[in-house]
């Protein structure tokens, strides 16, 4: 779901090509002790890869139950977020 609300923003595509996680943890290890080296973040990390590739699911039902208002809206947010990135 995510990679399709992100897709359908201007800028952004569907990746065309599937890495298995483990290939890219193996690609991120140099470039992370290279990252260390320099001190300059390279943005390509396997904490990084390991984030993005890990599930994070939160169940917010308990909270509504107890009539907790979101201030945000996900999928507004990651629209927004990648509004903002393509200004970048």
């Amino acid at each position: 779901e995510l990679i399709n609300i992100i897709s359908s923003q201007e800028g952004f595509k569907k990746p065309k090509v599937y890495i298995p996680t483990w290939i890219a943890k193996t690609l991120a290890f140099p470039i992370d002790i290279l990252s260390r080296l320099i001190k300059i973040d390279l943005k390509i990390t396997v904490d990084r890869i390991k984030k993005v590739t890990t599930a994070t699911d939160y169940r917010s039902f308990k909270l509504e139950e107890y009539g907790y208002k979101w201030k945000y809206d996900s999928k507004n947010e990651i629209i927004k977020m990648a509004s903002w990135i393509n200004t970048l």
